[in-house]
């Protein structure tokens, strides 16, 4: 994604170090959820979509299919009540219904085409 938008491991010495970055791009090194969310800021995409887009790498699923997968997921830890410490109630945990085709939103649609993302190059 970095590349692909013209960006240099320079660009991202506010989040963290070039060396960093290349360990991150070459799979020498694992990001903390706090770098995660660093560098989806630095790219402008929403922390979610940064990993998305890697687990689909990693995966071969697409994105469409992670999500959905990872909303039934947290319907289903809902229901059972494992997400109340987490202030979730069954009806508040998860706002969309299953059956939404999460890509035919215009917004969510143009954001997964332009974050082809891996952070092996």
């Amino acid at each position: 994604m970095r590349a692909g938008r013209g960006l240099t491991q320079r660009y991202f010495a506010g989040v963290s170090s070039r060396t960093y970055v290349s360990k991150l791009e070459h799979g020498q090194s694992s990001p903390t959820l706090e770098m995660i969310t660093a560098r989806s800021r630095a790219l402008n995409v929403n922390p979610l979509t940064l990993v998305a887009v890697t687990l689909r790498t990693k995966s071969g699923q697409s994105v469409k299919a992670l999500l959905r997968s990872s909303q039934d997921k947290l319907a289903d830890l809902a229901q059972t009540r494992a997400l109340k410490d987490f202030g979730m109630q069954p009806t508040t945990a998860v706002p969309m219904p299953r059956s939404t085709n999460l890509l035919t939103d215009k917004r969510l649609a143009t954001t997964s085409q332009q974050t082809k993302f891996c952070f092996a190059e």
